[in-house]
C-alpha cells in the first residue's frame, strides 16, 4: 500500500474504519516476529464519507451477497458484501463510501440477495446509514 513501509511478516489484514473518522485504516497481524500487530491509521484528508450497514433477513443477517450502488453527482460507486474474503481474517460488512467534498449521496440503491431493492435518496454525509432488508410480504 502507498506510504506503508513494513518489513514484518504479515499474516492477516483487516481493512476497516477503526477510529470511526470516515476513512479506512489497516490492521495487520504479523507472524514469527516480536511485533505481533500493526495498525496503520488513515489520517490523510478531511473528505466526507457515508458508512452503510446492511441488516439482512435471517439467516443471512450480514446481508452477504448484497450490492450497494451509490451515486454522487456523475460518479457511481459499487460495493458488495463479501464474507470470507481474507486469509485468516475478515473485513467488517459495514461499507465506507468516500464522498470527497460532496455533502450527500444523491442515490443509494441496495440490491438484496433475494432480488429485492431498497432505494434512499439525498442521504447526508457523515453518518452510519442502517438499511434493513424488506420482507417479501
Amino acid at each position: 500500500a502507498a506510504g506503508i513501509a513494513d518489513r514484518e511478516r504479515g499474516y492477516a489484514a483487516v481493512c476497516a474504519d477503526f477510529d470511526n473518522d470516515g476513512d479506512v485504516d489497516i490492521f495487520q497481524a504479523h507472524r514469527g516476529t516480536e511485533n505481533s500487530a500493526t495498525l496503520w491509521r488513515n489520517d490523510g484528508t478531511d473528505n466526507r464519507y457515508l458508512r452503510v450497514r446492511l441488516v439482512g433477513s435471517s439467516p443471512n443477517t450480514q446481508a452477504a451477497g448484497a450490492r450497494i450502488r451509490a451515486t454522487v453527482g456523475d460518479k457511481e460507486m459499487l460495493r458488495e458484501i463479501v464474507i470470507g474474503s481474507n486469509y485468516t481474517s475478515q473485513n467488517p460488512t459495514v461499507q465506507v463510501l468516500g464522498l470527497g467534498a460532496a455533502s450527500n449521496v444523491d442515490s443509494l440503491v441496495v440490491e438484496w440477495p433475494d432480488g429485492l431493492t431498497t432505494t434512499r435518496t439525498n442521504v447526508s454525509a457523515g453518518q452510519t446509514l442502517v438499511v434493513e432488508q424488506p420482507s417479501r410480504d
